[in-house]
């Protein structure tokens, strides 16, 4: 999943528009919604993970392997990658299974 740090005078939703359009080429076409805010004890003391769902979007560029994001796909539920990690696993199971939800990333 695409993800950045919020910057001084940006929300959390600015900052999850902005950071779909810069790592995959996305634009949102919806009010993003707040699924749940996360932490995240393996980056730092003080570090949440906010994570939003967008209804509607379109790619409208590219998408070019960079330094945060290697590759992109689109995945069934029931054919994730091996390589996905433990918070984003985790983050579908609670959205999609009705999984219990955590607090913690």
């Amino acid at each position: 999943m695409p993800g950045g740090g919020v910057e001084t005078g940006e929300t959390m939703a600015q900052t999850a528009v902005k950071e779909l359009r810069e790592e995959v080429g996305f634009e949102i076409l919806s009010q993003p919604k707040l699924l749940g805010v996360y932490k995240n004890n393996s980056a730092s003391k003080r570090d949440h993970v906010a994570v939003y769902k967008a209804e509607k979007w379109r790619a409208v560029e590219v998408f070019k392997p960079n330094r945060e994001i290697a590759e992109m796909g689109f995945f069934a539920l029931d054919n994730l990658p091996n390589t996905i990690t433990a918070g984003n696993l985790n983050r579908i199971r609670e959205i999609y299974f009705g999984e219990p939800i955590s607090e913690y990333w």
